[in-house]
């Protein structure tokens, strides 16, 4: 009898054993998985921060390019009334002169060939056609350096953000 109360016993104690270590395992497995989520976890909301921080600097983008838009546009405008003016200060002086051409002399009415009739404006007249061609040139080349500054603003304030731009303790640029 003895003999069976320590095979029961044994048996007890073993399978008694085995549910202790069996529940010890499935606590540590829980411990484990609930450290895993919390880290999980950690990681999607630094995640959804860093989202929130692209998000606002391509907003920023967004503002700062439709304040260069705004500049450029008004720039331009500038830009079309000087070359309005210049075209009329063409119209008003009797059109544009190449300095670097002799004008026409006027041998009738005019005692001193030199001397251009109409004052002291020296060269030869250009066409019309020559005069809008070269107003034209010089408005496209003064809005082109307009944009070609807008540009260089836009790529050193870029540039400026990229540098301050840091995600998880590292600067991605």
């Amino acid at each position: 009898m003895a003999a069976i109360a320590f095979a029961l016993g044994a048996v007890a104690g073993g399978a008694a054993t085995w549910i202790v270590a069996s529940k010890f395992g499935e606590a540590k497995l829980l411990a484990v998985q609930l450290r895993n989520e919390k880290e999980v976890s950690a990681l999607y909301e630094e995640a959804l921060r860093q989202s929130e921080r692209v998000l606002e600097f391509e907003r920023g983008q967004r503002e700062v390019v439709a304040e260069i838009e705004g500049r450029y546009a008004k720039e331009k405008e500038k830009l079309s009334k000087e070359a309005a003016d210049a075209r009329a200060l063409v119209v008003l002086r009797g059109g544009m002169r190449d300095p670097g051409k002799a004008a026409a002399s006027h041998v009738s009415g005019n005692s001193c060939p030199e001397i251009p009739p109409g004052g002291g404006d020296s060269g030869a007249r250009l066409s019309d056609a020559a005069a809008e061609f070269l107003l034209g040139l010089t408005e496209r080349a003064d809005r082109d350096a307009a944009l070609a500054g807008e540009c260089l603003r836009w790529a050193r304030d870029v540039k400026r953000q990229q540098e301050a731009f840091v995600v998880s303790g590292k600067k991605i640029y």
